[in-house]
């Protein structure tokens, strides 16, 4: 997760793709934590990476990333994450800038000996007992 926000910083659609797998789903979820709410942003890889691509030729980022918790499945192939996430838009023309932070939740497999992205819920909003 590290490496992907690095990915980011650098602006690379391939290195940033590389952490995700195929079967990939992304999801924002509009800083609440109700599913039903929750917008699908990417149903595979290549969607994700033809994004970026058109992306990064407009717009630099800053990811900066937290990891609060993680845990490993029972058999070591499968693991959830929990981040914190501060990220920043620029676009490279102009002077427009953009910015949100908010709470990210993942799930991983362990694909070929690597960690691959299996499903992102960005924006999500911190769990508290009045919500």
């Amino acid at each position: 997760m590290r490496a992907e926000a690095a990915a980011w910083r650098a602006g690379s659609a391939g290195d940033v793709a590389t952490h995700y797998d195929d079967e990939y789903v992304g999801y924002d979820a509009y800083h609440t934590i109700v599913p039903a709410t929750w917008l699908i942003t990417f149903n595979n890889a290549d969607e994700l990476e033809d994004w970026l691509d058109k992306r990064f030729s407009l717009t630099s980022y800053d990811v900066q990333r937290e990891v609060l918790h993680v845990s490993k499945g029972a058999t070591g192939v499968e693991a959830v994450a929990v981040t914190r996430e501060k990220v920043a838009a620029r676009y490279e023309k102009g002077t427009a800038a953009h910015s949100h932070e908010g709470f990210a939740f993942w799930t991983l497999s362990r694909r070929g000996g690597t960690w691959k992205v299996t499903n992102l819920v960005q924006k999500l909003l911190r769990p508290t007992s009045e919500n």
